[in-house]
């Protein structure tokens, strides 16, 4: 008799699937989270770890998710039109369908505009701030 060929890899036991695998590292890195806030909050060590490691890996994995997903739904909506072949057939639901989609894209597009001016203006006015206070000194000073 021949032997069976084990699973790829060469791995044995039972396999995990993918979203148990991605549920296991959310529950992981929520507990992990909570546990190094409890134990040491407030510690330089951890806001270092914080501020040097985490934030920006965080801000690398957001940003190169909006790059992948943005051209996706962008490209997704006139592929489909093309898809149909004759504009007719799109009717008049579709053209409002493609109304609707193209106007909460631009609503959308424009509010994250104007929150990232909003927060860029706020960071400018706390750095004009800041320079005011190390140009001037301390207010009893100055009067």
């Amino acid at each position: 008799m021949s032997e069976r060929p084990g699973p790829p890899g060469g791995r044995s036991g039972p396999r995990v699937s993918l979203p148990r695998k991605m549920a296991i590292g959310l529950v992981a890195g929520a507990g992990l989270g909570v546990a190094a806030h409890l134990a040491a909050a407030g510690e330089p060590w951890l806001d270092s770890l914080v501020e040097g490691f985490t934030d920006p890996a965080g801000q690398l994995f957001l940003r190169m998710l909006f790059a992948l997903v943005i051209p996706l739904i962008v490209s997704a909506l006139p592929l489909g039109v093309a898809g149909l072949g004759d504009l007719g057939r799109l009717g008049r639901l579709g053209l409002r369908t493609l109304a609707y989609t193209v106007t909460t894209s631009v609503i959308a597009v424009s509010a994250a505009h104007s929150r990232s001016v909003s927060a860029w203006s706020t960071v400018a006015t706390e750095m004009d701030t800041a320079s005011v206070k190390v140009k001037c000194g301390p207010a009893s000073r100055i009067w």
